[in-house]
């Protein structure tokens, strides 16, 4: 019995060793995204651009913030499952279909004030980071 239960307990160790070694050589080594416009000026009426990442077949927000300069900055969550974003004067939507494509709007800027907000993209354990200016 004592046998089998050495044997038993070296045979788990091997197996638990081969599959710590067996982890891939590029974990950790994403390849940086390519996209098509990072930084967006909108003028204070309003409009509507886009961009798309290039390299990857989907990526999805992670984070924003928004500054309009009168209250400060602060955070906007995105809504589950990170493909929009609705702001006070901006939306963000990465398309169900076409989820390499980010879209914006923004409303129309009657503050008198430059807008600003920062949208954190990531396609998994890479990011980058948007920018939203609209004009006064």
């Amino acid at each position: 019995m004592a046998k089998k239960c050495f044997l038993f307990y070296v045979l788990t160790c091997c197996f638990m060793l081969a599959a710590c070694e067996s982890e891939s050589v590029d974990d950790g080594k994403w390849t940086k995204m390519k996209i098509t416009k990072v930084a967006f000026v909108f003028p204070s009426d309003g409009g509507m651009d886009s961009c798309q990442v290039k390299n990857y077949k989907h990526w999805w927000i992670a984070d924003a913030y928004s500054n309009d300069s009168r209250s400060g900055e602060r955070a906007i969550v995105p809504l589950y499952p990170f493909d929009t974003l609705q702001a006070d004067w901006f939306t963000a939507v990465v398309p169900k279909g076409n989820a390499n494509w980010l879209l914006l709007e923004t409303q129309p800027n009657e503050t008198g004030l430059r807008r600003r907000a920062s949208l954190l993209m990531t396609a998994g354990d890479i990011f980058k980071t948007i920018t939203i200016e609209q004009n006064p």
